[in-house]
C-alpha cells in the first residue's frame, strides 16, 4: 500500500516537471511569435509600415494623376458649343470637336450612349438640360465635356398676343338696362342677348304741376331694376294774367293753364325794379349794398304795381325785403311716423281720424288764430287745432284729419297756415322800420296717405334649378300674395346677417294679386333663416321667415394673388388658390373653357398651377374661369405682364484702333419685332475667342470692349432676364 502511494507520488512529480517544461516551451514560442522576427508585433509593425507606404504611394499616384490630367487638359484643345444661342428655339445641335497634342481622339460617346468615330461629333437635343460627352483617345485616355442647354422653348402657356377670354368661353350674363330697354350682357366679352323694351307701369300719381299731389314712380314690371321718379311739370303761364300783390317781394299770376292755378298753384315771380337804369329784384338790390328800406315806393317793371319798400314785409318768420327774422316758426313734430324728410305718413283708411302735431316757436308772441287755413280739403276733413302742450315759447298743436270717402285713392300735399300774432299790427316798427304784416305758414309738406291694409304673403314656393345629391344651386323663389288698391308692391329678401339678397323689386299688382319669381344667389351651406318682406308705396309691410339649407349658388373665388406684372422674368409661375365653401369639386380654366381641369384640394382650398411663357411686355388681363360641382361659374381676371421670352438682337458691331488696343463697339436692342415693343432691355455684352457661351462673369454693362490681338471672335448680348442673342462672328 505504501509502495503504491510512493509510486503515485512519483508520477505526480514527474507530471509536474513535464508540465512546467511544456509551459516554458509554450511561453518561448509565444514570445517568439510576439516579438520574434516573424512575431505578431513585428508583423503588425510591418503592416503599419506598408500601409503608410501605400498611402504615400497613393498620394503620389494621385498627385501624378492630377499632373497627368492637368497635362492632358493643357494638351487638349476641345470645344463644345451650340449652333443656336437665341431663346425659344425648338431644338439645338451640340457640336464637340478637338485635338490632343501627344495623342489622338479616336471616338466620342454622346449623351445617349451612341458613339461617333473621329474627333468631331454633333448631337441634336430638343429639351433643356445638362449634356455630358466622353472622349476616348488612342492611348486609352477618357476625357469628359458637358454643356448646359437653356434656350429651347419650354412647356407652358404662350401668352404672346394674349386676348382676354379669346373667342371661346362660357358667357357670364348680368342684367343691365337704360331708359328704354333691358338685356343680359356678358361680363367678359360684352355680348348682349334678350334685348327687350321695358314694361313700364306707373305706380302712384302721374306727372302734374299741382303741388298738392305727391308724384309716383315709373317702374318696369319685368324685374330688371328700372325705376324712374315722375318729374313734376312746370306751371304754364296764363295768357291773361291777373296780378295780385301777395307780398312786397313777389307778384303772383293766378290761373295756371295746366292746373288752374288755384289752391296755391300760382305762378310766383319776383318784382323787378329800375334802379339807376339797372333792372333788379329786391334781393339783387340788397346784394349791391343798397339799403332797400330807403328806396321808398317803387313800381314793378312787369306788373306795374307800386311797392312800398320802406317797410319790413313778413311772411312766415322773416322779412322778404332784408331778411330780418321776426315772428313764429313752425315744424312738424318728429315724434310721428316720418316717411322721409319734411313728410309725415298719415293713415286715413285704417284709422278714422289721424292727427298731425305741429310745433310752433312763438318767440313769446300769441297767435291771432288757431285755425288751419288752406289744407286743401277735397276728400279730407280738417278739424280744429288744439293746443296740447306749452313749453315756454314752444306750443304744440294737435290737428285732426279724417277721410270722407275711403274708397278713393288719393294722395295730397299741403301747407298749414296760421294767422299772425295779434300784438303785431300794421304800423308797428322794428329797428325803426315800419312793419307790413303777413301770415305765418309751415315750411313742411304733409303727405296725406290713404293707406290700405298691409300686403299679404300667401305662399313662397322653392324652385330648384340645378341639383347634385342633396345640394341645390340657383334656387328660385316664387312669392305670391295680395295687395288691394295698389298697383305696385316692393319685394325684398335678407339673410340672417341682414344682408340684402335682393331689395325693393317692384312687382305689378293685378286685380289685387301679385307674383314674383326671384333668381338671385342664395347661400345656405347650413340651415339659415331668410326674411322675405313685401311692402307698398307707403311702407305698409308684411314679412315671413324662410328656412333654407345646402344651397350653393355662389361660384368659387380666387383668394391668391391676382397680379403677376411686377418684375421682369422669362416666365411666370402662377399658383391659383381658390376658395369654395359649398359643394366643392372645383374646376379651373385659363382663358378658354377647354382648359377646365379639376383642381387639387389642399388645406381646405383648391389649387391649380400654371406656367406662362412668351412675350407680354405691358399689363394684360387673363380670364380665370371657376366652376363648382353644381355648375356655378365665376369669371375673375388676373393681371400678367413683364414676361420676356425673346433674345436681344445685335444690330451692329464696329471696331476702331486705339493705341495698342482694338475697341469693339456693340449696338443691340431687346425689341420684339412682331410686337414692336422692347422687353426687359439689354443687360450685358461679352466677347470670346471660342464658340462656347461666355460665363455670366464675362458680361459687362459697357457696350465697348477692348481686345489686344487680331483673330476670330464671337460676340454675345444678354438681356436682363438672361436671354442670349444669336452668336455674332467677328473677324479682326
Amino acid at each position: 500500500m505504501k509502495r503504491i502511494l510512493k509510486e503515485n507520488k512519483g508520477i505526480t512529480l514527474v507530471a509536474l516537471v513535464v508540465t512546467i517544461v511544456v509551459l516554458l516551451i509554450l511561453s518561448g514560442i509565444t514570445i517568439n511569435m510576439a516579438i520574434g522576427e516573424n512575431g505578431i508585433i513585428t508583423k503588425a509593425q510591418e503592416t503599419a509600415r506598408k500601409t503608410n507606404e501605400i498611402q504615400a504611394n497613393s498620394q503620389s499616384y494621385l498627385n501624378e494623376l492630377q499632373q497627368d490630367v492637368a497635362k492632358e487638359l493643357a494638351n487638349a484643345d476641345i470645344e463644345i458649343y451650340l449652333d443656336k444661342t437665341e431663346s425659344n428655339v425648338n431644338s439645338v445641335i451640340i457640336t464637340i470637336e478637338g485635338t490632343i497634342k501627344d495623342d489622338e481622339i479616336i471616338e466620342i460617346e454622346c449623351p445617349d450612349g451612341s458613339k461617333v468615330q473621329g474627333n468631331i461629333a454633333t448631337y441634336e437635343v430638343n429639351k433643356n438640360g445638362e449634356y455630358v460627352f466622353w472622349i476616348r483617345t488612342k492611348k486609352g485616355r477618357h476625357i469628359s465635356r458637358s454643356i448646359s442647354v437653356t434656350n429651347i422653348k419650354e412647356d407652358g402657356i404662350d401668352l404672346t398676343g394674349l386676348v382676354t377670354g379669346e373667342d371661346k368661353h362660357n358667357h357670364i350674363y348680368e342684367t343691365k338696362y337704360d331708359n328704354n330697354n333691358h338685356w343680359s350682357e356678358c361680363i367678359i366679352c360684352g355680348n348682349k342677348i334678350n334685348v327687350a323694351s321695358h314694361n313700364k307701369v306707373l305706380s302712384g300719381n302721374p306727372a302734374t304741376c299741382d303741388m298738392r299731389v305727391m308724384l309716383g314712380k315709373e317702374i318696369c314690371t319685368d324685374g330688371c331694376g328700372y325705376e324712374k321718379q315722375v318729374e313734376r311739370l312746370e306751371h304754364i303761364r296764363p295768357a291773361n294774367l291777373i296780378w295780385q300783390d301777395w307780398v312786397s317781394a313777389k307778384h303772383i299770376a293766378f290761373g295756371c293753364e295746366r292746373c288752374g292755378g288755384t289752391g296755391g298753384n300760382t305762378l310766383e315771380e319776383y318784382h323787378t325794379f329800375n334802379v339807376n337804369g339797372n333792372i333788379m329784384t329786391v334781393y339783387q338790390i340788397v346784394e349791391h349794398g343798397i339799403d332797400i328800406h330807403k328806396c321808398g315806393t317803387m313800381q314793378c317793371t312787369v306788373c306795374k304795381l307800386n311797392v312800398d319798400l320802406s317797410k319790413h314785409t313778413f311772411y312766415a318768420h322773416s322779412c322778404y325785403v332784408c331778411g330780418k327774422e321776426y315772428g313764429p316758426r313752425m315744424t312738424l313734430n318728429t315724434s310721428q311716423n316720418i316717411l322721409s324728410e319734411n313728410t309725415i305718413k298719415v293713415d286715413l283708411i285704417n284709422n278714422d281720424i289721424q292727427y298731425i302735431y305741429v310745433n310752433v316757436d312763438t318767440k313769446g308772441l300769441n297767435l291771432y288764430s288757431e285755425e288751419v287755413a288752406n289744407l286743401y280739403g277735397g276728400n279730407y276733413q280738417i278739424g280744429t287745432p288744439e293746443i296740447v302742450e306749452k313749453q315756454g315759447n314752444i306750443w304744440i298743436y294737435k290737428i285732426p284729419i279724417s277721410l270722407k270717402d275711403k274708397s278713393k285713392n288719393m294722395t295730397e300735399a299741403s301747407g298749414i297756415i296760421f294767422e299772425w300774432d295779434s300784438n303785431i299790427k300794421e304800423g308797428d316798427f322794428l329797428d325803426g322800420i315800419e312793419i307790413r304784416t303777413g301770415r305765418v305758414r309751415t315750411e313742411k309738406i304733409i303727405y296725406v296717405n290713404p293707406a290700405s291694409t298691409a300686403p299679404t304673403i300667401n305662399s313662397i314656393e322653392q324652385i330648384d334649378e340645378e341639383t347634385a345629391g342633396e345640394w341645390t344651386t340657383k334656387k328660385k323663389l316664387k312669392i305670391k300674395g295680395t295687395c288691394p288698391k295698389r298697383e305696385i308692391v316692393y319685394i325684398s329678401m335678407y339673410d340672417d346677417t341682414g344682408k340684402a339678397i335682393f331689395e325693393n323689386k317692384a312687382t305689378q299688382v293685378i286685380n289685387g294679386n301679385y307674383e314674383y319669381i326671384s333668381d338671385y344667389g342664395i347661400e345656405a351651406f347650413r340651415e339659415r333663416n331668410f326674411t322675405i318682406k313685401v311692402k307698398d308705396i307707403f311702407e305698409n309691410e308684411e314679412q315671413q321667415i324662410l328656412k333654407l339649407s345646402k344651397v350653393d349658388s355662389q361660384a368659387p373665388s380666387i383668394i391668391s394673388d391676382k397680379e403677376y406684372n411686377k418684375e421682369w422674368s422669362k416666365n411666370k409661375f402662377v399658383e391659383l388658390q381658390v376658395e369654395e365653401k359649398g359643394i366643392g369639386e372645383v374646376q379651373i380654366a385659363f382663358n378658354d373653357e377647354s382648359d377646365y381641369k379639376y383642381a387639387e384640394k389642399k388645406d381646405g382650398n383648391y389649387i391649380r398651377n400654371y406656367k406662362f411663357i412668351g412675350d407680354i411686355y405691358q399689363e394684360m388681363q387673363g380670364a380665370i374661369y371657376l366652376k363648382d360641382g353644381l355648375g356655378n361659374i365665376r369669371t375673375e381676371r388676373i393681371s400678367i405682364g413683364k414676361i420676356d421670352g425673346t433674345s436681344p438682337t445685335i444690330t451692329k458691331v464696329e471696331t476702331r484702333k486705339e493705341e495698342e488696343n482694338i475697341v469693339v463697339t456693340i449696338t443691340a436692342n431687346d425689341i420684339n419685332e412682331k410686337l414692336g415693343q422692347e422687353g426687359s432691355g439689354v443687360g450685358g455684352y461679352a466677347i470670346t475667342n471660342t464658340k462656347q457661351l461666355p460665363e455670366d462673369s464675362m458680361y459687362q454693362e459697357n457696350n465697348e470692349i477692348q481686345l489686344q490681338e487680331s483673330g476670330i471672335y464671337y460676340v454675345y448680348v444678354k438681356d436682363k432676364v438672361g436671354n442670349i442673342s444669336a452668336r455674332y462672328e467677328l473677324n479682326i
